[in-house]
């Protein structure tokens, strides 16, 4: 249980802070997209749509976590699970920002997704212990 959950917290860290160029990549074509513009198309897109693409983004990279350290466990359960977990604890507007890639966000960004993330561990350590 340990193991699985700081498999997870490290997981989770990792994609929060830096997981945006998958899911922008399969939304849009990231021709030479400026930051208005991305901005404007996440804006545009509907809320269910922005948790959508977030909560397969947090799937796949928990599944993709657990299957790296061999875990015995129903990887595809738990992480559905988890990542519906922890879109419910971001607002429409975080999770819109923390879509954006890396190299967009400037320093006030990074470090309020950050703080969100760091704040958010508690609860994403227990959602693990929730989903096993």
């Amino acid at each position: 249980m340990k193991k699985i959950a700081g498999i997870f917290v490290g997981c989770f860290c990792l994609i929060c802070l830096v997981s945006c160029d998958q899911s922008n990549q399969k939304s849009r074509d990231l021709r030479n997209v400026s930051r208005d513009e991305l901005i404007q198309f996440y804006k545009d897109l509907p809320d269910n749509k922005v948790r959508d693409i977030y909560t397969q983004q947090i799937k796949s990279e928990c599944v993709r976590e657990f299957q790296y350290n061999a875990a015995q466990v129903d990887a595809n359960r738990i992480c559905t699970c988890i990542a519906n977990k922890a879109v419910d604890n971001f607002s429409i507007s975080n999770l819109r920002k923390m879509l954006l890639p890396e190299h967009m966000l400037n320093q006030n960004e990074m470090k309020e997704i950050s703080n969100l993330v760091g704040s958010k561990i508690s609860v994403m350590t227990e959602a693990v212990k929730q989903c096993q």
